[in-house]
């Protein structure tokens, strides 16, 4: 159960929200509930503070239709940042590393004046599975140049969650 309070407080000029929830005990977000208990009041208002700004703030600029497309477009950015963050935050403190979700061939040669750097950056694709070369619009399909999967795990870390 879920139960909103909110209101304006018009002499300070302040916003008062309060939210009354009583999930199950055994829920997660039971679970949330019990950590946030712990925290004193001050710290749990600024970190829960943050975070609905953190997930909420582009859309409520969005739905409030005030704001143009590149306030928008900043509030995005500065948003997401700030929950890429906190995920980085959560991965140190817990010590997850980041799946393996790209495997990128790079190299870069470096030219001899020192402000032409050349990069170059070879995408290896691994060929369609279940069709004929013919369905795949080649003639032949090539096979997978990449490193194996382990030696791709040994450069950019493994799978830890």
């Amino acid at each position: 159960m879920m139960k909103l309070l909110t209101g304006v407080n018009m002499d300070k000029g302040r916003k008062n929200f309060h939210i009354r929830l009583q999930p199950d005990s055994e829920s997660l977000l039971g679970e949330v509930i019990d950590y946030l208990q712990t925290l004193k009041k001050e710290e749990l208002n600024k970190r829960v503070g943050e975070l609905l700004v953190a997930a909420f703030l582009p859309l409520a600029r969005y739905h409030q239709n005030t704001s143009d497309s590149e306030e928008l477009r900043i509030t995005c950015i500065n948003s997401c940042d700030a929950l890429s963050r906190h995920s980085e935050y959560l991965r140190q403190l817990l010590k997850v590393n980041h799946p393996t979700t790209l495997h990128l061939v790079l190299s870069s040669n470096v030219v001899a004046d020192p402000n032409q750097i050349v990069s170059q950056v070879t995408h290896q694709a691994s060929p369609v599975v279940n069709q004929t070369p013919e369905q795949n619009g080649d003639k032949e399909v090539e096979e997978d140049s990449s490193p194996p999967l382990e030696e791709t795990d040994d450069v950019f870390g493994g799978f830890d969650d």
